[in-house]
């Protein structure tokens, strides 16, 4: 295994588990430099569980949810791979320099026993982790910290950082490039102390909210994102002022063009914004077919106009329902005809208003799952018109996960 430099190592879905020895042959070679685990639970065949790994710099660890779902009666299972998973990362810790792990495959305390001095990228995703010990013990063993992302699924309350200011200002943050979080506290401390040279920012949702929304308006009976007065709190306490991309996720109401406007003035290098817009009280099922949809979206555009640096717009303003597949056998023949012009339509509109921009994306449900409709805009010459070409369509699922290293 001279050259051996990246593994993929994927389990499959079972509640078997994986040696611990075979981990440890994995890891013994120097040039590996990436593992990634999908989906495989660690196991102890030995006593000995010291890991020689000189070489590894990235680890990602995953649990899809289905298999996160089989577990919840197992505990002593997860308990035996929870033991095993805190070996390996204590004889990773002084090299490791990038870290992904799934919320069920993790504990907090573990994480924070012991400083990371090279660790530059952290990420938990999915599921609802152990948090036994505050946010902040485990950031203050991370003094190279450049990426933090926490991307959890929503319990009772709002995700909360630092649970106050002197927590925040005692935490090391000034080497912090790109923070994201899912259904954040507006009021969180950590908001006033995110680093002036802060590039990216993601204010989200995990899972995406149009999975979820009619569970959490019927049977929990309110909306967790964020409001707009929401976000205008937020943006008063952060300094966004070098902030090159912004994702937001946010319930629409009577502040939102105030709150817009906040945002340009707040974000005047902003490059790539990604708006996911949910109105107030759902449309009626395909309302853009129907001609009854009420979405602003020209004074939208307007809006969006203030952000003179903005090269790259992606927008997802619920023009279509999820999973228009469940009623394929009542969709009109003429729908994805339709929905094409629809969309090329409102592409145009919005391009007229923000012409510098070079590319804009609306996120809408294709035939398959919801997905990204692409185009490029191109600066007319002359009398020329502005050309909105459209590209291509991505999906949404493989987009989160998307470095926004590209612009």
């Amino acid at each position: 295994m001279r050259r051996l430099e990246r593994v993929y190592w994927h389990g499959d879905g079972t509640l078997r588990q994986a040696r611990l020895s075979h981990l440890r042959l994995l890891l013994s070679s120097p040039t590996l430099h990436t593992l990634t685990l999908s989906n495989v639970w660690l196991q102890a065949d030995a006593t000995d569980w010291d890991i020689a790994a000189a070489g590894l710099r990235t680890l990602r660890i995953d649990f899809s949810h289905q298999v996160q779902n089989r577990t919840r009666t197992e505990p002593a299972f997860v308990e035996a791979h929870l033991a095993c998973l805190h070996s390996v990362l204590a004889s990773l810790r002084p090299r490791l320099e990038s870290l992904t792990l799934s919320g069920y495959s993790v504990r907090l305390s573990s994480l924070a026993a012991a400083p990371w001095p090279s660790l530059r990228v952290f990420s938990l995703t999915r599921g609802d982790a152990i948090l036994d010990v505050p946010w902040s013990t485990f950031i203050d063993q991370m003094p190279s910290l450049t990426s933090f992302t926490v991307a959890l699924d929503r319990g009772e309350t709002p995700m909360v950082i630092f649970p106050d200011a002197a927590t925040a200002h005692a935490t090391p943050l000034s080497n912090l490039r790109h923070f994201t979080i899912s259904f954040p506290h507006p009021d969180d401390p950590i908001f006033p102390n995110l680093p002036l040279d802060l590039h990216e920012l993601a204010l989200r949702d995990t899972p995406r909210y149009y999975t979820t929304r009619r569970h959490w308006r019927e049977r929990v009976g309110f909306e967790p994102i964020l409001s707009c007065p929401d976000v205008l709190r937020i943006f008063t306490a952060l300094t966004a002022t070098n902030l090159s991309a912004l994702e937001l996720v946010y319930l629409e109401g009577p502040e939102e063009f105030q709150m817009l406007a906040l945002l340009a003035q707040s974000c005047p290098n902003l490059i790539l914004l990604e708006l996911h817009r949910y109105p107030a009280e759902p449309s009626l099922p395909d309302a853009w077919y129907h001609g009854t949809l009420s979405i602003p979206v020209d004074a939208i555009a307007e809006s969006l106009a203030e952000f003179r640096s903005l090269r790259v717009l992606k927008l997802n303003l619920r023009f279509t329902d999820y999973e228009v597949a469940r009623f394929v056998g009542t969709i009109p023949v003429d729908y994805w005809d339709r929905l094409a012009e629809f969309l090329d339509a409102q592409a145009l509109a919005v391009a007229l208003r923000v012409p510098w921009i070079k590319t804009l994306s609306i996120l809408a449900w294709s035939r398959h799952i919801m997905c990204w409709y692409t185009w490029s805009v191109h600066p007319g010459g002359g009398a020329q018109a502005l050309q909105v070409v459209y590209e291509d369509i991505y999906s949404e699922s493989l987009d989160a996960c998307a470095d926004w290293s590209y612009y």
